[in-house]
């Protein structure tokens, strides 16, 4: 091959890589996430509303982490332009925060083998009702329609479930301790406030949204191997639906029986072929009890990604 040759050749590579990337940047995305957060009242510190902002929109997109292509540069604040994405998730969050205006404290005296010491506790009032609205969308070419929608009143930690003051510091001192100001919380009120606005930071919406997108029904739950009275292994049939728009893989669950909580992991789930989008399929597998108290529901899924 001529020089010249080479070079055209040369030039042509560089054109048709050129031209990919174009068609890459500009190509739109799968799924992209939009996360509305309202808060009340406005007194709040407002780092505490984009703190939520964040946390709420790093949990929703752990939802589909295949179908979301996440940005190389650091993201813009905003929300992406409408169209930049295949599917939208939009999530509206709204909570009202009832916090105290002062701190209470609690005294306890104590002993242990290093001798009497005295326990000190300072809380703050706190509660929190919030509820939330998801909706996945399709962009039609002009704007985005949902596929569905639904919402209602988000589950509170077991911290917050009670209304009632949440700990924000505590110390112990001997109790023969002359130590200047030791019954005066260390926390300005400013800091108490933000430690029991993050302690009253929701759980993850995504076994919620999960169980929405992906439900499952357990039809028939027999145990197959016992602790006493309590079931440790369950053969379990399932009713899976897919009501995504996306084929669907795999999913793991988890459910209540008997008291205690059991998984079924995606990988007991043997799917012949994945589960096509508006369709359900019913599969046997064995559940085994599951720690770390996860919220009954689909816990996860894994959806075929699209080929361009």
């Amino acid at each position: 091959m001529t020089r010249a040759l080479w070079t055209n050749a040369l030039h042509t590579f560089c054109l048709v890589l050129i031209a990919s990337a174009a068609w890459a940047e500009d190509a739109p995305r799968e799924l992209d996430v939009v996360v509305t957060v309202k808060v009340s009242p406005a007194n709040l510190p407002p780092d505490y509303t984009e703190s939520l902002r964040s946390t709420l929109q790093s949990d929703m997109r752990s939802a589909f982490p295949r179908m979301i292509a996440f940005k190389a540069a650091v993201p813009s604040a905003g929300p992406d332009k409408d169209g930049a994405a295949k599917f939208r998730l939009f999530l509206d969050y709204a909570s009202v925060v009832t916090c105290g205006a002062q701190f209470t404290s609690k005294v306890e005296k104590a002993n242990n083998a290093g001798g009497n010491f005295t326990k000190r506790a300072w809380y703050l009032a706190f509660d929190q009702k919030a509820t939330f609205t998801a909706r996945l969308a399709k962009w039609s070419g002009t704007r985005y329609e949902d596929v569905m929608k639904f919402g209602g009143p988000v589950p509170q930690k077991k911290e917050t479930r009670e209304p009632g003051p949440l700990l924000v510091f505590q110390r112990s001192t001997p109790a023969n301790s002359n130590e200047k100001d030791a019954d005066v919380c260390p926390l300005s009120f400013e800091e108490g406030r933000s430690t029991a606005l993050q302690t009253g930071m929701p759980p993850s919406l995504r076994a919620i949204l999960l169980s929405k997108v992906v439900p499952v029904t357990v039809l028939k739950a027999a145990p197959t191997k016992m602790d006493g009275v309590k079931p440790v292994e369950m053969a379990v049939e399932l009713k899976i639906d897919n009501k995504s728009p996306w084929p669907l893989k795999s999913v793991t669950f988890t459910f209540v029986q008997g008291g205690i909580e059991f998984s079924v992991g995606s990988q007991d789930i043997a799917l012949t072929a994945p589960i096509a989008p508006g369709q359900a399929t019913t599969v046997k597998t064995i559940a085994k009890p599951q720690s770390g108290g996860l919220q009954p529901g689909t816990q996860s899924a894994e959806f075929v990604v699209p080929t361009p």
